[in-house]
Formats: structure tokens, sequence, C-alpha cells
């Protein structure tokens, strides 16, 4: 009876000490996500490209084997239908953040069975979706591009533990001509060995009618930006493209930027082709050729002397980071994917999507023919792990969605996992 009443008042205290301690923390941030699976397929439940039509209705599934069997959906997975969460996303230690159609950043953490949404915080200085991001640490993301009638280009910094605004503002850059505008994102990197933010951007002429308003520049921009104090040390202009691979949504659906270990930072840049029947004064901006180009460490200047894709043709979508030397690219290109059909039209020719890896030392390039033909302009479709890249890939087979496991050393790809009949892939994206 006495070790009952002793027992009994240190319960409660226990109890009462572990509930003040909750609550005095003060913390939005729960737990780390749950260690669950560790790649996470997103399988729209509309069309493949539902997100441009306004439509944010995924499956997140999680899965760690993509080299056999088939996965099944139905029942299975976390459905974002419900949420705020769209696309558009960024990851980072087991969260997922986005900026929602609402325009609020959102930060969303994923289970097997549940997308349940940690905080939201209103950023009016970007576009719902349409933003570049850099992160400065694991719990500090810089937001950059331009909203409204896109006359400049806003930045806001948000702490990701804490999920407020630390601070935001405007980049001093040179403004628009009449009938030009900023572009919605472009591409952001961040160089922590000088704590420089690196911002691609293009000049947009304004359209009517699908014709331009006004001729386009002819070239791209890279502006160097003191990420401290978010003042513009320097811009340079480069003439060799004048378009970028993103001008919308940053890295959020496909990754169009990256560094290597010596701490050289690459961009997609590219050129608009006038064929198929579009001539110059369209604004059709879909036909392109890609290069690849870079800021070497430390600099800040654009290498010109650099261009690492080498290709005449070929648009690409996405990439991934192999090895210090290769990178696996997701390119578009009617012309050498179907040449007896060369348009880009998505909706008659949708198989014109392939594989290539490329030696951005080298320049050499080589296509992953055992990979059939692809269709998803949106995709990031690929994880690279354990020497091994699987590569999500929609083809006109069937079960039309399937897996390709690429053997970076040997250079060898087998097939991998079905994806349950009925169902296409999105993006392939590690999470561990």
């Amino acid at each position: 009876m006495k070790l009952k009443n002793i027992l009994i008042p240190l319960i409660v205290a226990l109890a009462t000490l572990s509930l003040s301690s909750c609550e005095e923390s003060g913390k939005d941030t729960p737990n780390p996500a749950e260690e669950t699976g560790s790649i996470d397929i997103w399988i729209p439940l509309d069309a493949l490209n539902s997100s441009m039509n306004g439509k944010d209705a995924y499956v997140i599934l999680k899965a760690d084997d993509l080299s056999k069997g088939t996965l099944s959906v139905e029942g299975k997975g976390a459905d974002i239908s419900s949420t705020s969460l769209t696309s558009n996303v960024v990851y980072r230690n087991g969260y997922y953040y986005s900026v929602s159609r609402a325009g609020n950043f959102g930060k969303f953490r994923i289970t097997d069975t549940a997308a349940e949404m940690i905080k939201e915080i209103p950023t009016p200085q970007v576009l719902d979706r349409r933003f570049a991001h850099a992160w400065i640490d694991d719990s500090h993301i810089v937001l950059v591009g331009a909203t409204g009638k896109k006359q400049a280009v806003k930045w806001v910094l948000i702490n990701t533990d804490e999920m407020r605004v630390e601070k935001d503002g405007q980049l001093e850059l040179e403004a628009p001509l009449e009938n030009e505008q900023f572009n919605s994102s472009g591409l952001l990197g961040y160089r922590k060995s000088d704590n420089t933010l690196i911002y691609v951007y293009v000049y947009m002429p304004l359209s009517k009618k699908s014709k331009l308003l006004r001729e386009r520049r002819g070239e791209y921009y890279v502006a160097f930006i003191d990420a401290s104090t978010m003042k513009v040390k320097k811009v340079e202009s480069d003439s060799r493209a004048g378009f970028i691979g993103s001008t919308s949504y940053g890295d959020t659906q496909t990754r169009h930027t990256f560094t290597d270990a010596e701490g050289n930072f690459y961009y997609i840049a590219c050129d608009i082709l006038m064929e198929d029947g579009v001539k110059p004064g369209s604004s059709s901006s879909t036909r392109q050729a890609s290069k690849l180009f870079r800021v070497k460490s430390g600099e800040t200047a654009i290498d010109k002397s650099y261009e690492g894709y080498g290709q005449e043709r070929g648009k690409i979508v996405d990439m991934a980071l192999l090895n210090d030397s290769e990178l696996l690219l997701y390119v578009q290109d009617p012309k050498q994917a179907t040449p007896d059909n060369p348009t880009w039209d998505s909706k008659t020719n949708p198989y014109v999507f392939f594989w290539q890896v490329l030696n951005f030392r080298t320049h050499t390039v080589k296509r992953l023919t055992d990979i059939p033909l692809c269709r998803g302009s949106f995709a990031q479709g690929a994880d690279v792990r354990g020497g091994k890249a699987y590569i999500g890939a929609n083809v006109n087979a069937n079960p039309s969605a399937r897996f390709y496991v690429y053997d970076i050393k040997s250079g060898k790809v087998t097939k991998g996992a079905d994806l349950a009949s009925g169902y296409e892939i999105s993006r392939v994206m590690s999470v561990k």
C-alpha cells in the first residue's frame, strides 16, 4: 500500500513534466519522417501532365526495390488529392516543400498511407508553383521569382524548421524593356565556399495571341548575389544561347542544375528552334536545342569556353548526376525519335522522349537504346543509388509504366519492375 502511494504521485509528476516540456519547446516540426520506403514514386490519377491543367491528384507510392516484380497501386500509397501539395516540390531531409495554388509555402510529411501537412505560411513574394530555389543550409531555403506583371524579381528566405519568413526583398536587376517581363522562376544555385547565390534568368517578350510584341533578346543572364545581404554583386550576359532550361518552374518538377565535386555550377540553357511550323515572332518555346553551361568554382563569371552537351539537337527535360563525370539525361526530340513523323505535337506524337548518358568532361553522349521511346514532358524519372540508376519509363506497350536499371560501371541496361496496368510514372525520387 505504501509503495502504491509513492508510485502514483511519481507517475503523475513525470507525466506533467513531459507535457510541460512539449508545450514550452514551441516547435512546429514534429519528429523526423517515418522510415518507410527509400523511393517515392509519384503516380498521377488523371492525365500524366494533369498538373498543367490545374489538377494535383497523385498517389505517392513508397518502395525499396524497383528491380523486379509488379508494384500494385490500388488501395496503396498516400493520396495527396485532398491536400494543397502540388507536384512542383522541393525535398529535403524527410519533408516535401511546395508553394500551393493558393500561394502558401507548405511543409509535408509522406507516410505509407497519408500526406500530412505540418504547416503553411503565405509567400506572396513568388507565384504558386513557379519559383527557383536554393538551400543555404538544412533549415534555410531561398525562393526567387517574379509575380504580377513580372517587372521585378523578388526573393524570400524561409526558416523551414520554424516555418517562418526571416527576410524578403527584391533583387536589384536591370528592369525589363517596354513589352518585356522577367521569367517566372529562372534557375538558382548556391555556392557555400563564398556564400554566393547564382541566378540564371532571361527577359521574356510579352505576347498577344501567340505573337511576340517584341523580338527576343537572344541572350540569357547570370547574376551573382551575396547571400548574406542579397545584394547583386555582378551580372553577366551570354549570347551563346537565347533561352534557359526552365523559365517557369525552376527545379521543382524537373532538374536543370547541379554542382560537381569541385564546386562548379552547371545549368541548362537552350536555343528555340524555328521548325515544325513555328516561325520567328511566335511565342512558342517548346522546341528547344539544349546546351550545358557552367560557372567555375569560386568565379563570378560564366565559363564561356565550356559547353558540355555538344549536340546539335535534343531538349534536355531532366538530368540526374551519376558520378563526377557523367549525367543521365531525359531528352525530347521528335526528329531523332520518330524521323518519319518529326512533329513536336505531344497529342499526336507523344513517344518522342529517350535516355542518354553524357560524359560532361569528355562531351561524349551515348543513347540507352534498350529503353523504348517514352512519353511525359514533365518527368523526374530516375533515382541514382548504389552504382545504379533506376529509371521510370512510360512506353507504348503493356504494361506501359515500367522501370529499367542502368548499371553505371558496366553501362548495361536491364528490365526492372512494372507498375500495375492503368497507371503511369511522373516522378521517381530518393527519400533516404
